[in-house]
């Protein structure tokens, strides 16, 4: 019995060559074989360039505006800060980092607190004051003209109210949890009052669409309260172009060249009889 299981086993064990060639010259449906499939389809797209490394938290084109119109986001931190310091940077550093790498038209989006310091003012740390760049929301809702303290613009909330408060988060999503204010320094036109670094400083409510969004009440430097943040000036980048004829053949045959070359991998690697 002992010296016909050991032949039955050799018998079964000189097939398994034959059975490997098969699936090989057929393609296989081994996971192995999908996986180097799947990967040969991968390098070939991204060789041909019509894949790009995956962005962080995309961040998309408001509705209606068109390739080549210059515009601006805002957010409110979802962390929290204490407002001690009296170097913006530090602001500044803080927002970017609650950013957690947001991207737009695959390029990471450097972002300013909206706050002024004894040395800065928040309508000059944001930069571009007196444009008619728009801002929007990072949902897609406009909420200034431009950064003005004309009607409409993003300083003038004295007396033009918002379409919605400044409080999304940078996922898009509104802001309900506690706190409710963030530290501004400043007085609605981004000029500093009790600024940030001194004690007690100036914060707003994130739920408000007037004035009170920047000024609504004092603190002590050292509670933690969230930041406004405004992104640098972005650009509506021009349509994808569509894929000709003849880029569609050379991905084909991008397809096929990689489909052989695993084929010819699989069959090389086959173990002899």
């Amino acid at each position: 019995m002992h010296g016909v299981r050991s032949e039955t086993f050799s018998a079964n064990s000189d097939l398994q060559p034959v059975r490997r060639f098969q699936l090989s010259a057929i393609g296989g449906f081994s996971s192995k074989t999908v996986v180097k499939h799947l990967v040969a389809v991968l390098v070939a797209l991204v060789c041909l360039g019509f894949l790009s490394p995956l962005a962080a938290a995309p961040l998309a084109t408001p509705t209606g505006l068109a390739p080549g119109t210059h515009f601006r986001f805002i957010y409110v931190t979802t962390g929290t800060t204490p407002a001690t310091s009296t170097d913006i940077a530090d602001y500044n550093s803080f927002v970017q980092t609650q950013a957690s790498g947001a991207t737009y038209a695959g390029a990471t989006v450097n972002w300013k607190a909206v706050g002024s310091t004894a040395t800065v003012d928040a309508r000059d740390n944001v930069g571009g004051y007196g444009s008619s760049v728009p801002v929007y929301l990072v949902n897609g809702t406009r909420i200034a003209v431009g950064l003005t303290t004309t009607a409409g613009g993003l300083w003038n909330a004295g007396s033009t109210s918002f379409p919605q408060p400044v409080n999304v988060g940078i996922d898009g999503a509104p802001i309900t949890s506690s706190p409710q204010q963030a530290w501004s320094g400043s007085y609605e036109d981004g000029t500093g009052n009790r600024q940030l670094g001194s004690d007690p400083v100036k914060y707003g409510t994130i739920t408000a669409t007037d004035d009170t969004w920047m000024r609504n009440g004092d603190d002590n430097a050292s509670t933690l309260l969230r930041l406004y943040a405004v992104s640098e000036e972005l650009v509506v980048p021009a349509a994808a172009p569509v894929p000709t004829l003849s880029q569609w053949a050379l991905i084909a045959l991008g397809l096929l060249l990689a489909g052989l070359a695993v084929t010819r991998f699989q069959r090389s690697n086959i173990p002899p009889a």
